[in-house]
């Protein structure tokens, strides 16, 4: 057990680099940086002098912590992105969005694995390199639901392109996942005396999946039996946040997917409730708590990222990116497209599909660990430091795409444009009542000046609101600068 000086420190440091990191985000926002990439880009400052001066926190600390904050971190953001999309909600999301998800991670995925199979092995001269390169495809076609959900919620972005980027992310992981199993149970199967076990990709893939969702499920079920029956707001909260630990926990020890389990149990929670106006409070409570904990883990990304690790990519790294892009960017506006869904999905989806971390370096690590001490030791370790070396540019590049994306659909703020131009046309319709009702004022008092049913012109105008004719881009404008 670590000794009590020692976890003090620990939390000393880890809320020292909290605090620093929030005061430079903050000042990392003022010049438009989204707050993701602020919270990352002060992780890898602070983690500088750590590494090349002197260690004021032990990296062997941060290694023990860090399983556990990626996991806490994870649920919370799963959880916050189910209480997004209710079955009302999901209702709403166009059919052929899942034609689209199927390009981005069949395609992605299909992409990488051609590009990188061919040239590596005409460099290395090994054919195992098309399993590897199946592999990186299918890590390749994960995307980061941490970075990119913040962006939306930082922004209160709302519309069909940000409900459209909230399916994809609960779903492409789940995608990523069965791909890396069974890419890599095939490979593993190639090492001298083993053999493929379709049983054992089977059992492993429903302990990741199956397993999380069903415990998701069973708590959503329970809770939602429970806040129905309770009207305090205190003890609701109490409730959930008690529930959504026991969840992080268990898929924790389980070694299965905490923000799967975490976003049923958000979906079944935001579907079931008797009273929305109840449960949106406590979800805005809870992403309020979880703030800190969400922010401690992007510094934490940040700080264990090296940057010498770039000069590491090299060519297959230099593949991996321009695979990614070409499937992400490309199969997914193309697709888009011929599926006809609406504007902003086929022209900005694509591009806020790009950030990865949590969930690809997750199983980059398993599969290193997997393979180390095999004839394929080096192989698993260079797909490793690949993922790692990609994930500093795609976590810089990713939440500036996406912040780009959904202000370029007009979805800022929760407004969307054709509601405001919606707004700026029923203003003119009232408008032109107003100017009609001023012409029937004029007519009244020309009828008879002694009428006594009649008020006098000056008493008529100062009861009339006169109308202002705004210009329906003007107005679009003038709200805009208010959002």
């Amino acid at each position: 057990m670590m000794p009590l000086d020692q976890i003090g420190y620990l939390i000393m440091s880890l809320g020292a680099i909290l605090v620093a990191g929030f005061i430079g985000a903050h000042f990392l926002k003022k010049i438009h940086i989204p707050q993701v990439l602020g919270f990352i880009l002060m992780g890898i400052i602070l983690g500088l002098p750590n590494r090349y001066i002197s260690e004021f926190i032990s990296p062997t600390l941060i290694n023990q912590i860090t399983p556990i904050l990626v996991t806490v971190a994870l649920g919370i953001i799963g959880f916050n992105i189910g209480a997004e999309l209710s079955w009302k909600e999901l209702k709403k999301i166009d059919r052929k969005l899942l034609v689209v998800l199927i390009a981005d991670s069949i395609g992605t995925f299909l992409v990488i694995s051609v590009l990188v199979g061919v040239i590596a092995t005409r460099i290395y001269g090994d054919p195992i390199w098309w399993n590897f390169a199946f592999i990186l495809g299918a890590l390749g076609s994960a995307t980061a639901p941490a970075a990119t959900a913040d962006v939306l919620w930082e922004n209160k972005s709302k519309g069909p392109l940000t409900q459209a980027i909230l399916f994809i992310l609960a779903v492409d992981d789940i995608i990523s996942i069965v791909l890396v199993q069974i890419t890599s149970n095939v490979t593993y199967a190639k090492l001298p005396g083993q053999k493929l076990d379709a049983l054992h990709i089977f059992t492993e893939f429903s302990i990741e999946v199956f397993a999380a969702l069903g415990i998701g499920i069973l708590a959503g079920i329970i809770i939602t039996w429970a806040i129905n029956r309770v009207k305090d707001h205190g003890e609701i909260l109490e409730v959930i946040i008690g529930a959504l630990i026991i969840i992080i926990g268990t898929t924790l020890a389980i070694h299965s997917s905490a923000i799967l389990g975490a976003m049923a149990f958000g979906i079944i929670i935001a579907t079931f409730t008797k009273s929305k106006k109840k449960t949106d409070s406590v979800f805005h409570d809870i992403f309020k708590i979880g703030s800190p904990i969400v922010a401690l883990f992007f510094i934490i990304v940040g700080f264990n990222i090296n940057p010498a690790n770039l000069r590491l990519i090299g060519i297959l790294g230099a593949l991996y990116l321009v695979g990614r892009t070409i499937g992400k960017v490309g199969f997914v506006t193309i697709t888009a497209r011929a599926m006809k869904t609406e504007r902003v999905i086929s022209k900005y989806l694509g591009f806020t599909l790009f950030s990865q971390a949590g969930v690809a370096l997750g199983l980059a690590v398993s599969i290193d660990s997997r393979f180390r001490g095999t004839l394929y030791e080096e192989q698993a370790n260079l797909i490793l430091t690949t993922i790692t070396g990609t994930i500093i540019i795609v976590q810089i590049i990713g939440p500036l795409l996406v912040r780009w994306a959904i202000h370029r659909a007009g979805e800022v703020g929760g407004k969307l444009e054709k509601d405001l131009v919606e707004e700026a046309t029923m203003r003119n319709k009232d408008e032109e009542v107003d100017e009609e009702k001023n012409d029937k004022v004029y007519m009244n008092d020309e009828k008879s000046e002694d009428d006594p049913g009649l008020v006098s012109i000056s008493d008529r105008f100062s009861k009339l609101r006169l109308p202002r004719k705004l210009k329906e881009r003007d107005y679009i404008r003038k709200k805009r600068k208010k959002h």
